[in-house]
């Protein structure tokens, strides 16, 4: 050992062991020689504090000379032989096997079988190792390419994967713990605090890992660079030499206890090993997503790790146990040791600061909007500017930069196979086997997580094994009905805990057998041991407490009584997927697919998961189960439900005979009787629909008229009627029925003329062009009730002017009555303004407002100008014009969306960019399958520039997170604009606590950071200003106690108050007894919730479905004058879009 030259590296090295014992073990593939870097002599920054003694056992070996001073030679370059001809025969032998001999499976296209074939084989040479991993990834990825079966663009799509680089910058930050010595300083506190015996020695080092493993993300770094040194300087002053039968003293014990531990530690947190970030991002992929990732892991890990890392170290004393028994001079020596050390340096307290910014963005940083890789940015970049590393640190940490090149490769090659539906077809596959053995998912659950945790045998890397084979088991898991995130999160923690089954299986193995202190039958042996109590702790203990924390509940498969209270005692198909969410209420049930719940009982479950109606969400769960819902209930209604009745029309005894529908049978024919069977209902139903469908196609009726009430209610009719019906003639329709009908409208708006005298109205214009190029302008009424059209007039051969606008409305006024009529509607024209200025002079009582659907089509268009957000639609646009404007390229994306359209038409030129991005968002997984399909790429449309330009934009990770930002941004206010737009109810009381509501979620969406949604914000603001927070706005918002009593502080803005104010001087124009009692008197009873607004029945305005105006008629009887100006405000409309459909 003398002839050691000792000197510290950059980066924690493997660490080399004695010549002689090198030689012993050279053929074990993590110690070759070549794998080490040059020689370094660069120094701890402590280096010089330390004693001879300590400096030799403190520090990692590098290099080997003849004498301690002597110049060492340099050493040869090792020369290359290539790949090992063997495994490299092996490997490719088993894609070619798979890809020309195994038969392909009916499901799985040409592309998918090829890829799977070249994923295997790049597996393959990950166990057996005829090239280094980088090398051997790189070769796969060009043979991808290669035979065209993943274009360029989704071969290198992975390369900007974020997990990916938040590992690479792992690998920085723990070179930084090692160059600074703080990871050895933490350390050395915990053997001065715990080390005086070698049982409490083991906790210490135990403990000060699970301390520093959130912030130093390498195993393998804390093994080497921190911890390997201290326990071979302890075992060394004790006398427990390396490959010595006195490594059994104290050595072995803690070398192989930090080792089993090592797993816990990094199990324990989600930032403590890069192949945790890994796990999250895959099954995100599947549709798993784990909310607020680092605290949610950290709950879910945090007792069965506890429990494990407090038992390991007892566990080891028993059955491995040291010869020392107690290690009275290690605090000692430690405090020796922190002594020469001298104070924290300003390198450690900056590692000290950055790490703790670093965790509490990792840990708060979805709560603001940080992402986890870019608070590791910031991370490194604060390290870059203060000196802590250098650019150089980060160029020589070469195992990140070969990190980055072949993880980026497994992790795209996955992502390939689960969006052309290989895993998705392993995983029926599984199912089935599964089902096969009629395995409850308990039982299924154990068998998955076993044979995943025993296939890492083959494995000499987690982050490999996690690449290779996460996806496929979380989806076999999902398939046999696991709950989602205990599936998610099991295997992300198994995959920490077979880090030391075998002396290769992890970084930090290599790295404590090559110490020289445990021998290869202890490894596995112990390693066997240690990994079957884990089992049993994290199994039990750890399902336990996952199921708790993470609220998954265990599906009952077994049948038990609970399950068979909630469902129903019925043979429908749907009830294999559903149950009642409480037994005592029939109407309500809940998807065992996706956990949704939904009122409308198994009618409305089955639409859900058949992703029929507009009533109900589709199902979310994309496992092989919910496809074959989806198959099974999309084709299964024997129960035929009549119209105007919410139950099933089911046949009674009398109905077992029939007459068959023929409208061309004679009136004998038509008497005959037939016996029903059970496919009746639905014959006669399809029969009766062809003679109408036949009549809406020969007359060029609109397919939406069959939604019409009108329609429905004629359909019924006719039903009731019965045979030998007599149609009405053309006389009857243009005579006596059209008088009929005149009188039925005439008498339906003579009850709206009364709602007008009541509660008011408002005035809306409207000015379009028909297809003769006239321009027209039109005059409708609105009240709670609807729409109702007052006159129309071609205004061809005059201006538009403000006088002419001005002098049709106040005619239209003076018809209805100026007592009736609360304000007009109009756009927010400049001619429009004029007469609204004319009005206020002749008419100061009567408002008049903007168009609210006018205004927020004019927001939508500011922020879609923005330029983040132009891109993305300009992108989106580009796809669209692409695939549609040519035959093959839209043929074939009908084919992959099944039919339907990516392209959605909207009211508005805004509104349809919104549903196309959203139907795009929808169509994801379809698009992503279709521009990687080897069928796309063989088009000679797709060749073109326009055409690559279209498939990378599908690929392009940043564009669909970029549609989703843009969804998200867009998505509250077209909300807004649909309720403003409608007739379904008066709009005025929701309108401006909407618009306050929508400025929170845009907030929200960007993190709640100033600087990201100021300009987003800015353009709502712009457009509001003036149009929809006049004092009529203000007031419904503030009479309307779904918002104020809500939040009372809204009596206290002057803003609102100063609104309300103006409301009530022109409300109750020259009438200032009304004014003083409305403002002075009433407005505080209404704001104290005195009288009849106390009661109880009264909190029915929490419901946002409530009416505000029937609150106030019903409440607000104590408070006459706030009464009328509330009921009159509240039934109001906001929008003239009423206008426009008449």
């Amino acid at each position: 050992m003398e002839n050691l030259h000792l000197a510290i590296a950059h980066r924690p090295p493997l660490p080399v062991p004695a010549a002689g014992h090198l030689r012993r073990r050279h053929r074990h593939r993590h110690l070759h020689l070549h794998h080490l870097p040059g020689p370094l002599s660069l120094s701890s920054p402590h280096h010089h504090r330390l004693s001879p003694t300590l400096r030799r056992h403190l520090r990692l070996p590098l290099r080997v000379s003849q004498t301690p001073d002597a110049n060492p030679e340099p050493e040869p370059e090792p020369e290359s032989t290539g790949a090992k001809p063997v495994p490299l025969v092996i490997s490719i032998a088993v894609g070619l096997a798979v890809r020309f001999l195994a038969p392909r499976p009916v499901e799985m296209s040409p592309q998918a079988w090829q890829l799977l074939s070249i994923f295997l084989s790049t597996i393959a040479g990950l166990v057996l190792g005829p090239l280094p991993v980088g090398a051997w990834a790189f070769l796969g990825l060009t043979a991808a390419v290669a035979t065209r079966t993943l274009p360029f663009a989704a071969a290198f799509s992975a390369f900007t994967n974020e997990v990916i680089w938040l590992i690479v910058i792992s690998f920085f930050f723990a070179r930084g713990f090692v160059k600074t010595g703080l990871g050895d300083r933490i350390a050395t506190y915990f053997v001065k605090w715990l080390g005086s015996s070698t049982l409490g020695l083991s906790y210490g080092l135990t403990i000060s890992e699970a301390c520093i493993a959130p912030a130093m993300p390498s195993t393998t770094a804390r093994a080497g660079g921190v911890f390997l040194p201290i326990i071979k300087s302890l075992s060394l002053s004790a006398e427990s030499k390396p490959n010595h039968p006195s490594s059994r003293k104290l050595g072995s014990y803690l070398v192989m206890t930090q080792f089993q531990a090592s797993g816990n530690s990094s199990a324990l947190f989600l930032t403590a090993a890069a192949q945790n970030l890994l796990c999250l991002k895959l099954a995100e992929e599947l549709g798993v997503i784990i909310s607020n990732p680092w605290v949610s892991w950290f709950k879910a890990a945090s007792l069965p790790a506890l429990v494990s890392l407090l038992a390991t170290p007892y566990l080891l004393y028993k059955i491995f146990p040291p010869e020392t028994k107690d290690t009275p001079d290690a605090p000692a020596l430690a405090e020796e040791k922190l002594k020469r050390m001298g104070p924290v340096t300003k390198s450690e307290w900056v590692m000290i600061g950055t790490m703790i910014l670093a965790v509490s963005l990792w840990v708060f940083g979805d709560a603001i909007g940080v992402s986890s890789v870019v608070a590791a940015m910031l991370g490194l970049s604060i390290l870059l500017l203060l000196g802590v590393l250098d650019w150089d640190d980060c160029l020589n940490e070469k195992s990140a930069w070969d990190t980055l090149a072949w993880f980026a490769v497994l992790v795209g090659m996955a992502a390939q196979l689960t969006n052309l539906g290989i895993v998705s077809w392993m995983s029926s596959c599984v199912a089935k086997l599964l089902q096969s053995f009629s395995l409850s998912w308990p039982v299924a659950f154990c068998v998955l997580e076993a044979s995943y945790f025993l296939i890492h045998y083959l494995f000499a890397s987690q982050t490999g094994h996690v690449g290779a084979l996460y996806s496929a088991f979380l989806a076999m898991h999902i398939a046999a009905g696991v709950p989602h995130a205990l599936s998610a999160l099991a295997l992300a923690f198994n995959t920490n805990l077979f880090g030391a089954i075998t002396h290769y299986s992890s970084g930090q193995a290599a790295v404590y057998f090559g110490a020289g202190y445990i021998e290869l039958p202890d490894v596995f042996r112990l390693g066997f041991i240690t990994a079957l109590i884990n089992t049993l702790t994290w199994g039990v203990v750890g399902t336990i407490w996952m199921s708790t924390e993470q609220g998954v509940s265990a599906p009952d498969a077994t049948g038990t009584e609970a399950t068979n209270l909630l469902k129903r005692n019925s043979d429908d198909v749907g009830w294999e997927y559903g149950v009642l969410v409480d037994a005592s209420n029939k109407d309500k049930v809940k998807c065992k697919l996706c956990d949704k719940e939904m009122r409308g009982g198994i009618h409305r479950l089955k639409e859900h998961l058949a992703h029929e109606g507009k009533n109900v969400k589709k199902c979310t769960a994309r496992t092989p189960q919910a496809m074959e819902a989806k198959e099974k209930v999309g084709t299964d209604s024997d129960e035929v439900t009549c119209v105007g009745s919410s139950e099933p029309h089911k046949l009674g005894p009398i109905d077992k005979w029939t007459r068959a529908i023929d409208p061309k049978a004679t009136k004998s024919d038509s008497l005959k009787q037939q016996q029903l069977n059970k496919e009746l209902w639905k014959e006669r139903t399809n029969e009766v629909h062809k003679y109408i469908a036949k009549w809406a196609y020969t007359h060029g009726i609109a397919f939406n008229a069959c939604d019409n009430d009108e329609f429905k209610q004629m359909c019924e009719a006719i039903g009731q009627f019965g045979p030998r019906l007599v149609p009405p003639t053309q006389d009857a329709l243009r005579g006596k029925l059209l008088e009929e009908g005149y009188e039925r409208t005439k008498s339906l708006l003579q009850e709206r003329e009364a709602d007008k005298m009541k509660n008011g109205c408002s005035i809306m214009t409207d000015a379009w062009s028909d297809r003769k190029r006239r321009s027209i302008m039109n005059l409708c009424t609105n009240c709670a009730d609807g729409t109702s059209f007052i006159s129309s007039k071609e205004m061809s051969h005059v201006s538009h002017t403000s006088e002419i606008i001005f002098d049709l409305v106040d005619k239209a006024i003076e018809e209805i009555g100026p007592d009736n009529v609360v304000q007009v509607v109009t756009d927010n024209a400049s001619n429009n303004m004029g007469a609204k200025r004319l009005l206020e002079e002749k008419r100061p009582h009567i408002f008049w407002t903007s168009c609210a659907a006018h205004t927020i089509n004019l927001m939508l268009q500011g922020i879609g100008n923005l330029t983040r957000f132009k891109k993305v639609v300009d992108q989106a646009k580009a796809f669209t014009i692409f695939v549609y404007g040519h035959t093959r390229t839209l043929e074939y994306l009908r084919y992959f969306t099944e039919g339907k359209e990516v392209v959605r038409p909207g009211v508005t030129r805004f509104a349809s960019n919104f549903l196309t991005l959203s139907s795009m968002q929808e169509k994801k997984d379809q698009l992503r399958k279709m521009v990687v399909h080897s069928r796309w790429d063989s088009l000679k449309d797709v060749k073109s520039k326009k055409g690559k330009e279209a498939t990378a934009t599908i690929l392009s990770p940043s564009f669909w997170k970029d549609v989703k930002l843009t969804l998200t941004v867009f998505e509250p206010l077209v909300k807004v604009l649909r309720l403003v737009d409608g007739d379904v109810r008066p709009s005025m009381g929701f309108l401006y606590g909407q618009l306050l509501k929508v400025k929170r979620q845009i907030k929200e969406a960007f993190g709640n950071v100033e600087a990201r949604f100021k300009d987003v914000i800015a353009v709502i603001d712009k457009k509001m200003n003036g149009r929809l927070d006049s004092p009529l706005h203000l007031t419904a918002y503030l009479l309307n106690p779904h918002y104020s009593y809500s939040d009372p502080s809204i009596f206290d803005q002057p803003k609102i108050s100063e609104g309300f104010i103006s409301c009530v001087e022109k409300f109750f124009y020259h009438d200032e007894d009304m004014q003083h009692m409305a403002a002075n008197i009433e407005l505080k009873k209404f704001q104290n919730r005195e009288g009849p607004f106390s009661k109880k029945l009264a909190r029915n305005f929490e419901n946002f479905d409530y009416n505000p105006a029937s609150w106030w008629r019903l409440y607000g009887y104590e408070t006459p004058a706030l009464q009328k100006m509330a009921t009159r405000i509240l039934s109001l409309t906001s929008s003239s879009s009423g206008c426009e459909r008449n």
